[in-house]
C-alpha cells in the first residue's frame, strides 16, 4: 500500500491512487463494471493510453462507443 497507517477510510482520492498503483503493477486489467463518466472510466482511458490489456464482461454496455 502507498498509504501510511493514518489512512483509515477510502476516499475518491485514495481509491484513485490505489487503482493507479495496481494498474502500474499489473500486466493485464479486468474491470467488472465502470460507471459512465465516473472516476474509473477516466482511469481506464489512461490505461488504454499505456497500452495495458483491459478485459471486461461481453455486454453491449461495455462496448466502447466510436466517435
Amino acid at each position: 500500500t502507498p498509504f501510511g497507517e493514518k489512512i483509515e477510510r477510502v476516499t475518491a482520492e485514495t481509491a484513485g491512487t490505489r487503482n493507479r498503483l495496481m494498474a502500474e503493477l499489473a500486466d493485464e486489467i479486468f474491470i467488472a463494471y465502470a460507471q459512465k463518466g465516473g472516476n474509473l472510466e477516466n482511469l481506464i482511458s489512461e490505461w488504454l493510453e499505456m497500452k495495458k490489456p483491459i478485459y471486461t464482461f461481453e455486454n453491449e454496455i461495455n462496448k466502447r462507443s466510436k466517435p
